[in-house]
């Protein structure tokens, strides 16, 4: 048999296809390569037959030049079925060759066909790949436009940021230089404070001082009191009326001098007397005796005696202050009332709340009837009132507590 009966068979047409659907299609890659697999072996086979046949053809020429030389011998030596074993294996080797060419043939075949099928899909999935990139491209140039317009606005909103700020930054400096004038003027006014404070307190300072000058002056006052009590005790023992009604008038001079108390021009005796009927009794007397001497020794109305020519009490305290004010009766009634409305809600109809004295810088209060609060919480509120008013006050009694609080009344109800 010779070569040109052999159908042609275009191994780089198949390489090409090959490496293009590798390229475009990796889904087919695992068949691609079972096939290219197959193929080799294909391959290898019929190189193994091409040189079996070669082999073979040179065989059966030297046999043949073997057969044309000695045919009467070989027709002689070798009998028809000998030859006819050896060319039965030829054709069967042969018919083996032509079975795998035929299959390799009808591989290709479906091969191609493959490739054109895939072919015809690529151009179809490329047509609408290039649909979907035109959607594409206008939804991108639809998308690029709204945010083209949105940088625009954000620009001027960014713009009008600026401005701002830049007005804010002025502004915040204004205020910075007004802060540092303010801080200023208040470490002036620290200062100025503290100065007021200092010379306050040295003020205070002399003002305890004098108070306590004065507490002394009072003790001895006490002292010329309990004298005075003593004398009187010995003028009522006495018998003869007029040398006692001199020496009483001698002693009222004496402490009227020392204590320099004086109202309506007029000498009184009222701060070392404690007994009503001894004021008058005492009064009485110092008039009859300045009667007596006026009518002795005729002196004229309009003179003036020893006893007038004291000198009047001055208050040294002239620095008067929250600390050393002491109220009225009528302002701390007023005090009691502008509670009394600002704490409404503490007080019924048969509540009674009033002043009754102020005794030795302490008020005393009267507290009793109903109220919509126990009366202890009521009468703290009042004392913390009034001594928050007044700092002098050193503080607050109850002259009378009766309560029937309102809350236990309904309680047993």
């Amino acid at each position: 048999m010779e070569d040109g009966n052999a159908a042609p068979f275009d191994v780089s047409y198949f390489l090409k296809s090959c490496t293009d659907l590798e390229k475009s299609y990796e889904k087919l890659l695992g068949e691609k390569k079972k096939c290219e697999c197959s193929l080799g072996e294909a391959l290898k086979s019929a190189q193994d037959i091409k040189e079996k046949y070669q082999q073979e053809k040179k065989k059966n020429f030297e046999i043949s030049l073997a057969i044309s030389e000695n045919t009467d011998e070989l027709v002689k030596k070798q009998t028809y079925t000998e030859k006819l074993g050896k060319l039965e294996n030829i054709t069967s080797s042969w018919c083996t060759v032509f079975g795998v060419y035929d299959n390799v043939k009808n591989q290709n075949d479906d091969f191609r066909k493959k490739i054109d099928m895939l072919k015809r899909e690529k151009e179809q999935e490329k047509l609408h790949a290039q649909e979907q990139i035109q959607m594409m491209e206008s939804r991108r140039q639809q998308e690029v436009e709204t945010y083209e317009k949105l940088m625009r606005g954000n620009k001027n909103k960014l713009m009008e940021l600026e401005g701002l700020i830049v007005e804010l930054d002025l502004d915040v400096a204004a205020k910075d230089v007004e802060i540092n004038k303010l801080s200023s003027r208040i470490g002036e006014i620290q200062q100025e404070h503290e100065k007021e404070k200092q010379e306050l307190e040295k003020k205070i300072e002399e003002l305890i001082e004098e108070n306590e000058k004065n507490n002394h002056k009072n003790m001895d006052y006490t002292k010329l009191e309990k004298e005075h009590l003593h004398m009187k005790q010995s003028l009522g023992k006495t018998t003869k009326k007029g040398t006692l009604l001199r020496e009483y008038s001698i002693v009222s001079r004496y402490l009227s001098k020392e204590i320099h108390v004086s109202k309506n021009g007029k000498l009184a005796y009222l701060f070392f007397i404690s007994n009503p009927s001894i004021v008058k009794r005492s009064n009485r007397r110092i008039y009859e005796v300045k009667k007596r001497r006026t009518g002795r020794r005729n002196i004229h109305v309009n003179d003036k005696s020893e006893d007038e020519n004291v000198e009047p009490v001055r208050n040294t305290n002239i620095f008067r202050n929250k600390y050393n004010y002491i109220p009225s009766m009528e302002e701390v009634r007023e005090d009691i009332s502008i509670f009394k409305k600002e704490k409404s809600f503490y007080f019924t109809e048969h509540s009674i709340l009033e002043l009754i004295n102020i005794e030795n810088n302490i008020i005393v209060l009267n507290i009793e009837g109903k109220f919509f609060e126990d009366i202890n919480v009521v009468f703290a509120e009042v004392t913390k009132y009034l001594l928050n008013k007044y700092l002098a006050i050193l503080g607050v009694h109850p002259y009378n507590i009766k309560s029937l609080n309102l809350r236990s009344d309904e309680t047993e109800r």
